[in-house]
């Protein structure tokens, strides 16, 4: 079993990494079905209400759904069951972090067979961590997709030319972010700023306070706690790297690396569809150092 560790960590290493949550659940079954010689293992995953299973002979529906509510039921339990020939206890187990349920697992063994929770523990504190990640990242991915829902329908306010000109800003940005070799949790945040960068543009007809609307576009986004790291890269994507920029006159590598990119891709929109690729790519070069970051 202790040689098994090491693999079963370095597995949800990489579960983490990836949230690929499900194909982690499945590889820790498949740990356990063969630790314990069951006939049938059953997680239950609590955020959602999923079932996760490994079989060694057909279970009936009927089964299937009575050892669900037996999980669902939150309570731990041992029920006999027959299934085809073989007489089995259905072992319901409770896997809780921090005193909350995250999901619960029930192992399905010969009656006459023995199990040595002991000899469990490891792979059951393992599934039990990967549930709590996995209602963690759910949870933060309903939140996110309701916010970029809610500022979907804010941009439908915008022109449509200011609304194209978003979404282009926002495929260049992230073209430039992914060849820099940029965080992929930096790319994100450095994509959906792009996206929304010039929301702060509703209801302005007349240019006259065009330059207060980076401050206006964060006074949209910044009411979404989800959209935080937006706020630097939004604020300052017309801050000059060589200074003289607005809001905040700021210089070099002190305006944030997303604002720098942003600034490159939004000139590059605008200067591409008035000159060409061509020459939008020359006029950026020309402004290096000046206008924008030499390195992006």
């Amino acid at each position: 079993m202790s040689k098994k560790v090491p693999v079963i960590e370095q597995a949800l290493k990489n579960a983490v990494a990836t949230h690929d949550l499900k194909k982690h659940i499945k590889f820790v079954l498949d740990e356990l079905a063969d630790l314990t010689s069951a006939h049938g293992v059953f997680v239950w995953r609590e955020c959602n209400n999923e079932l996760f299973y490994k079989t060694t002979v057909p279970f009936p529906q009927n089964i299937m759904g009575y050892l669900v509510d037996l999980m669902a039921q939150g309570e731990e339990t041992s029920k006999k069951i027959k299934i085809k020939k073989h007489a089995l206890d259905a072992e319901v187990l409770q896997l809780t972090m921090g005193g909350a349920a995250v999901g619960s697992i029930t192992f399905c063994v010969e009656s006459k067979k023995t199990m040595k929770h002991e000899d469990l523990k490891p792979l059951l504190n393992h599934l039990t961590l990967i549930l709590a990640f996995s209602e963690f990242i759910l949870k933060y991915k309903q939140t996110q997709y309701e916010a970029i829902n809610a500022m979907q329908a804010i941009m439908e306010f915008l022109d449509a030319q200011t609304q194209e000109h978003q979404h282009n800003v926002a495929n260049y940005a992230l073209v430039i972010a992914e060849e820099m070799d940029v965080e992929e949790e930096e790319t994100n945040a450095i994509y959906y700023a792009a996206l929304f960068h010039d929301v702060g543009k509703i209801g302005q007809s007349d240019g006259k306070h065009l330059k207060q609307h980076p401050e206006r576009s964060v006074k949209i986004v910044g009411q979404f706690a989800e959209f935080e790291p937006l706020v630097p890269i939004i604020l300052h994507h017309h801050e000059c790297f060589g200074g003289g920029g607005y809001p905040g006159n700021l210089k070099g590598e002190a305006i944030p690396l997303g604002a720098r990119i942003v600034a490159v891709a939004d000139a590059y929109d605008l200067l591409s569809k008035e000159h060409g690729a061509k020459k939008a790519l020359e006029a950026i070069r020309k402004n290096d150092k000046k206008q924008f970051d030499p390195e992006v």
